[in-house]
């Protein structure tokens, strides 16, 4: 009798424990994550939209875009920009990896349109070692 009341209390204590776990990891935010290393274009529009929903209907927190493109054509732009400007999820959109780039199109989707973009400051001929190399909003 106290081995079956003492199996009971280890299968209460497993299942309660398992409970707990799944609990804590469903609490943790998901951020669903999008690589765009390609020309802006059609098709890479179209694998943005389904990322943009994907990400709602998973009840993700937000979208993060890794960006690395050399830039692209203007009409698929505007359909990005559009589509993360109506996503229901935030969209987050980085430069990765090192060396990579925003070219063209691409900057046109790192901008929130309610500000003004960043333009990296003019760079002299010869760097110097005082060189302000920072990013620097422009001028409207």
């Amino acid at each position: 009798m106290i081995q079956r009341v003492r199996g009971f209390a280890i299968l209460i204590g497993l299942v309660a424990a398992l409970g707990l776990a799944n609990l804590a990891s469903a609490q943790q935010p998901l951020v669903d994550k999008f690589v765009l290393d390609d020309t802006i274009q059609p098709v890479t529009a179209g694998e943005l939209d389904r990322a943009i929903a994907h990400a709602n209907s998973d009840g993700a927190s937000a979208l993060l875009i890794e960006l690395n493109t050399p830039g692209g054509l203007l009409d698929s732009t505007r359909l990005m920009a559009g589509a993360i400007l109506s996503s229901k999820v935030p969209v987050i959109v980085y430069v990765a990896p090192a060396g990579a780039r925003a070219g063209s199109a691409g900057f046109f989707l790192l901008n929130r349109p309610t500000s003004p973009p960043c333009l990296p400051a003019p760079m002299p001929e010869r760097p110097t070692r005082s060189s302000n190399l920072a990013l620097s909003p422009t001028r409207p």
